[in-house]
């Protein structure tokens, strides 16, 4: 059966786990960040990663690229507890033309 892990900081990993997600790794460094979702990204049996937004800047580009070019698990980045940082593209958009290739923009 696929799983739901979270790397986040700690106060949204306690919620992820109060909503039944079971794998969380808490921290607050890009870095063991990068190495939390790598670790999770070879585990067969992780099929979504949600990393919160202000660890996922923190990534090297290279280390996002790669994210971007793995088919799974689906990494989802969302907003940290302090509130979004500002966009330069929206993450839905940016999925739907990386997947399929089409610019969408949402008015």
């Amino acid at each position: 059966m696929s799983k739901i892990a979270v790397v986040a900081d700690e106060d949204t990993c306690r919620c992820f786990m109060l909503a039944g997600v079971k794998q969380s790794r808490a921290t607050t460094s890009p870095r063991e960040a990068e190495a939390a979702v790598s670790e999770l990204a070879r585990s067969p049996d992780v099929s979504l990663i949600i990393v919160t937004e202000r660890l996922y800047e923190g990534f090297s580009k290279d280390f996002r690229d790669r994210l971007h070019a793995m088919k799974q698990p689906l990494v989802v980045v969302i907003p940290s507890r302090e509130g979004p940082l500002p966009k330069k593209e929206d993450p839905i958009a940016q999925l739907i033309r990386r997947a399929i290739g089409i610019e969408v923009r949402i008015v």
